[in-house]
């Protein structure tokens, strides 16, 4: 046999479901004093606090939420916040697989593997390495090398174990060595289209996801626009016509039908020192040319510039 036929686990050791991966998934709470999120049990979980973690993810589990079901199965299984519990694990793997989570389908067939049930887990194994899971690639292989549970194929099993090593299992590699003696050299070609054809679907499943992602983030910058422009439109302005911004009074200082005498009483205003914030400027309003200072922060001090004017010789007006 290429490997001992044991209970083989092969479990990443402390991966957790995150919240922001699917943290809303149930419509569960996450914000707010006292709450249960994932957020705090994993927070805690990385602080050590595994009772904590434990605590947050219990309360959300019951209340159905996969991700929290996912999390405390990896407590049980590890041992960690609570006493080491397969069936427990297992129950909540299964629960959240049935609401759509992969991950937890994948440890929940690795683990039943590893408890012995080899022959019951070979259907969601095989169904997780056609997904790309390396550990499934793995243990479907040997299962086709030795023909445990699933028909003897060595093509098949080299190519999963060819595709496994690949993607980083080091066993996969090391079963790898001994089982390709076995395959003659049709048999090796098989397994190594069969690996092209693994290799050629991953691509296109990675490049799936990658545009899902991509599309999922420009809906989300959609819907911030979208939610941004709707708020905005409920926004309380105030009325223009009512009220001016400071730095909004104005000086007006002539008003002319005939252009060239605007200009020149320009011409007049700019050569008065204190005139304003800033220089007189002219502004065309109902077919007259308005020549005005403008740039006031409050009616008083237009009005003591508007003083110093009219003791010069000029026609002034304060509006706002």
């Amino acid at each position: 046999m290429v490997a001992a036929r044991r209970a083989v686990c092969l479990l990443a050791g402390g991966v957790l479901f995150l919240a922001g991966q699917a943290a809303a998934q149930q419509g569960t709470p996450q914000d707010g004093a006292g709450e249960s999120t994932l957020a705090a049990g994993v927070a805690a979980w990385e602080r050590g606090d595994d009772a904590e973690a434990v605590r947050h993810w219990r309360a959300l589990a019951e209340a159905g939420d996969a991700a929290a079901q996912f999390n405390l199965a990896q407590a049980y299984r590890l041992g960690r916040g609570v006493a080491p519990d397969r069936q427990q694990a297992l129950r909540l793997y299964a629960a959240a697989a049935a609401q759509g989570h992969e991950q937890a389908a994948i440890n929940h067939a690795i683990l039943r593997y590893a408890e012995g049930e080899q022959r019951a887990a070979m259907p969601l194994l095989r169904a997780a390495a056609e997904a790309g899971d390396a550990r499934a690639r793995y243990l479907v292989g040997l299962a086709h090398i030795n023909g445990d549970w699933l028909d003897l194929d060595l093509p098949r099993g080299a190519a999963l174990l060819l595709r496994a090593s690949e993607q980083g299992s080091g066993p996969a590699r090391r079963a790898l060595t001994l089982a390709m003696p076995r395959l003659d050299a049709a048999q090796q070609a098989e397994a190594r289209r069969q690996a092209d054809a693994l290799r050629a679907a991953d691509a296109r499943r990675n490049a799936a996801l990658a545009a899902l992602a991509d599309a999922e983030e420009r809906g989300a910058r959609a819907d911030v626009g979208s939610v941004g422009e709707q708020a905005a439109s409920r926004l309380q302005l105030p009325d223009p016509r009512t009220t001016r911004p400071p730095g909004s009074v104005v000086l007006q200082l002539g008003s002319f039908a005939d252009p060239a005498n605007a200009r020149r009483l320009l011409e007049r205003l700019r050569a008065e020192p204190d005139l304003g914030p800033t220089p007189p400027t002219m502004r065309m309003q109902g077919g007259l040319h308005i020549v005005q200072a403008e740039g006031f922060a409050d009616p008083q001090s237009a009005r003591q510039t508007c003083d110093r004017l009219r003791r010069r010789g000029f026609d002034c007006l304060v509006r706002r």
